[in-house]
């Protein structure tokens, strides 16, 4: 979950916020509603681009299942596949 934050939140109550970043909350910054900047938790390595792979297993574990888009992919997979550049069209 991330925690949003006003700049002057930020300025009045810093403590919250480290708080927050200790228990592994990322938190927006932001300046008249709109976000400014992004703290994260360090992590005790160097920061890379992109998710981890927990990271996304975490994000994926809470979402359900979409059994429609699951069976629509499998009919698109069962169809034959035609070149549109071969000499049979």
């Amino acid at each position: 979950m991330t925690l949003r934050l006003s700049l002057r939140e930020l300025r009045q109550n810093p403590t919250a916020a480290i708080n927050a970043l200790e228990g592994g909350e990322a938190i927006v910054i932001t300046r008249r509603s709109k976000p400014i900047a992004d703290l994260v938790p360090h992590g005790g390595r160097a920061v890379t681009a992109g998710a981890t792979p927990a990271h996304v297993a975490a994000l994926l574990s809470r979402h359900a299942d979409d059994s429609a888009w699951a069976a629509e992919l499998a009919a698109e997979r069962a169809e034959e596949i035609r070149d549109a550049w071969g000499d049979d069209a």
